[in-house]
């Protein structure tokens, strides 16, 4: 696998296309306070099995427009808070990409498209700086696209 310093390992999680916010975080939790308060909670209005699933350096894998519906920061801050390094899609939410700038969480746009069939729970390398990804089974790398409106640019070089 990759030996550079920029090169992260985590998991990687597939959960589909057209995730909302509210699937992200459900509504009852919005108030619950901290980042890592609300990543207990992540993904729990898609499935409850979700929660607690994530450790710190995972990388969530999406389809088309992720982080759709209702404007929430919270959405943002609950995947930051349970630990993700970054969301990975074919395509985000506007709005959801302009909180996950403010909000420094990395996102790459990958127009190849996955499921979870072969990627749940499988290692996969990341470089946030280029926006690369490689899967520890086939060590392919793919080329994403840093957002412009998210927060891939301003990645924090500790802690992922």
């Amino acid at each position: 696998m990759p030996q550079r310093e920029d090169w992260k390992r985590g998991r990687a999680w597939y959960v589909g296309d057209r995730i909302d916010t509210e699937m992200i975080i459900p509504h009852e939790y919005l108030s619950v306070g901290t980042a890592e308060a609300l990543g207990a909670h992540v993904l729990g209005g898609l499935d409850v099995h979700w929660r607690g699933r994530f450790r710190r350096g995972d990388v969530l894998f999406a389809g088309h427009d992720f982080g759709c519906g209702d404007p929430r920061d919270q959405a943002v801050l609950a995947l930051r808070g349970a630990g993700l390094a970054c969301v990975v899609a074919r395509s985000f939410d506007r709005y959801f990409q302009l909180s996950a700038r403010a909000n420094r969480l990395p996102l790459i746009t990958l127009r190849v498209g996955f499921s979870s069939a072969g990627i749940q729970g499988e290692d996969v390398w990341y470089d946030l700086y280029k926006g690369q990804l490689r899967f520890a089974y086939d060590g392919v790398a793919l080329q994403g696209e840093l957002s412009r409106r998210g927060g891939g640019a301003q990645a924090p070089r500790s802690g992922a």
